[in-house]
């Protein structure tokens, strides 16, 4: 009977050796996201949609650890009423102090992981607390693994490799329903994590005449009855530790769909990567563009994605790692890119400076990995842009250089960035400007007519035309910030006809992503949101 008791012990001992090591380096590669100080390291973490792998991972890993909480506890009381003997044998010598110490770590670090795992995974009120305590508490469980290994090592010698990987594959009928004990509390774990996949929004119907203007301003009486959907999004760059409720309401009718959304953001930025005049020209302000990854000089952003699937990881399209497309580039930040490998979803990309002004959000999608370009800076995998008729903005340069650029225009009358050359990048105090030059108030740049004096700030952003026309335009978007929230409206017809839109019908996932002055580094959510167009 012992021997079976540790044949299963060593089968539970290995499984959770495989799921541990699993979701701390499919853990510690989502934390890269957020925790740029683990980038260095990301060479030991797996790459890919590691997303699925920690969810799962981690649902096999709880499924484990209540199995063996019955297991102990029943055990002992099974052991004494059938094998008396061996109930009576001699009890062995207590651990020292340090592997004593040890263990109980473990155990504590590996019940804190798995608490606040489901805490933030399961409950809409995640904390940044919550999410350093499971950060730390994976980092204490890897120092564990550490101990307790060369503990053992030191104590039994290579032998220990031998006894827990090398054993006897014997089984027999108590052994067996053990092992089918064990996959009934996974299928129930696991069901229960499928059941509970997913929040819902509720969009209420209105009638088609019902008119709603798309301003930014919740001043229709519908909005009034519609129910407000709150997501705590978290691990973005700028905002307060990271977080920032979205408030989220829904209207719709037999053609149409509405959204206005709300997040806290104390900041109305607007800059987008100015120029500004140097001894030696003129330079792009930035602190991380030249990797696309600006945190600084960047204006908000806002985008939702839509998927017919609601899988974990984005619906599948988040691969993080610095290379995670073997025959692709890498990654400029190690981050990693979003693609999807069957078909597509939607994502449209409001921008509180380049789009705001058309009344308009880019509408762009997430495909398969596009084709390598050449003469291209930038490989942006399955990120792609609905096609257009016409309409369109450009940056203020001729090609890109973290040292100097050349400006592709200037202003036709000096005047017109007067209005930027004061301090204007406190953070919470930042001039309303319109931060972008119309192309027709503009001539070409001429070093013989640049006579502005060092430390002239100018807008990089260049409208060619007042909006979009096409299938860019599909989605009218307008949003004003006011007492340190932005207010957003968003209107769309719920079935385009283009093969670049995904309808929004009952049952379609949507995630939703709050960028503070950042260009990539945007909040998120654990856990799809699912529509449901009530009547």
């Amino acid at each position: 009977m012992k021997k079976n008791l540790d044949y299963l012990w060593y089968w539970m001992h290995l499984c959770a050796i495989v799921l541990i090591l699993n979701n701390l380096l499919s853990g510690l590669r989502i934390a890269t996201l957020s925790k740029p100080e683990l980038i260095p390291w990301s060479g030991l973490m797996p790459q890919g949609n590691v997303h699925q792998w920690h969810i799962w991972g981690g649902c096999a890993l709880l499924s484990l650890t209540l199995f063996y909480i019955l297991y102990r506890c029943t055990s002992a009381f099974l052991v004494s009423r059938q094998y008396p003997s061996l109930h009576k044998a001699k009890p062995r010598l207590r651990p020292r102090w340090f592997h004593f110490f040890v263990q109980h770590l473990g155990h504590s670090a590996l019940l804190a992981s798995l608490i606040t795992g489901v805490w933030i995974y399961f409950f809409s009120a995640v904390s940044s607390i919550a999410i350093l305590v499971h950060y730390y508490a994976a980092l204490t469980l890897l120092t564990y693994i550490v101990l307790h290994t060369s503990s053992y090592f030191f104590l039994h010698g290579p032998t220990l490799v031998k006894r827990i990987v090398f054993f006897c594959f014997a089984t027999n009928k108590k052994y067996t329903a053990c092992a089918l004990g064990l996959c009934v509390v996974f299928g129930i774990t696991a069901l229960f994590f499928s059941i509970f996949h997913n929040d819902t929004l509720e969009a209420r119907y209105i009638q088609d005449t019902s008119s709603i203007e798309i301003d930014g301003l919740e001043n229709e009486p519908a909005w009034a009855l519609a129910s407000t959907t709150t997501i705590r999004s978290y691990g973005a760059a700028n905002f307060y530790n990271g977080e920032t409720d979205i408030a989220v309401k829904v209207l719709y009718n037999e053609h149409d769909i509405f959204f206005l959304i709300r997040w806290r953001d104390p900041s109305k930025s607007l800059a987008h990567l100015p120029l500004i005049k140097t001894d030696n020209g003129w330079q792009v302000m930035q602190q991380g563009f030249q990797k696309f990854n600006e945190q600084k000089h960047y204006e908000d952003k806002f985008a939702v994605m839509i998927a017919e699937n609601c899988k974990a990881g984005a619906a599948a399209t988040a691969h993080l790692g610095h290379k995670p497309l073997k025959d692709k580039p890498p990654h400029w930040s190690g981050l990693g890119y979003h693609y999807h490998k069957t078909g597509l979803v939607d994502l449209w990309q409001w921008k509180a400076v380049r789009t705001n002004r058309m009344y308009l959000a880019d509408d762009n999608y997430f495909g398969k990995p596009d084709i390598i370009r050449a003469g291209s800076r930038r490989y942006t995998a399955g990120y792609g842009v609905d096609a257009k008729e016409s309409g369109t903005y450009k940056m203020n340069w001729q090609w890109f250089y973290k040292d100097g650029i050349t400006p592709k225009r200037m202003p036709l009358n000096d005047a017109d960035l007067t209005a930027y050359q004061n301090e204007f990048y406190n953070e919470t105090d930042e001039p309303d400007n319109t931060w972008l030059l119309n192309w027709f108030d503009t001539k070409a740049y001429s070093k013989h007519d640049d006579h502005y004096p060092t430390g002239t700030i100018m807008p990089s952003i260049l409208y060619y035309s007042n909006r979009f026309e096409g299938d860019r335009a599909d989605v009218r978007a307008f949003g004003t910030w006011k007492d340190e929230y932005w207010s957003l409206e968003l209107f769309r017809k719920r079935s385009t006809g283009s093969n670049k839109d995904v309808e929004l019908k009952d049952g379609v996932c949507l995630w939703f992503a709050a960028f503070d002055h950042a260009q990539i580094a945007h909040s998120r959510h654990s856990r799809p949101i699912k529509l449901r167009l009530r009547q």
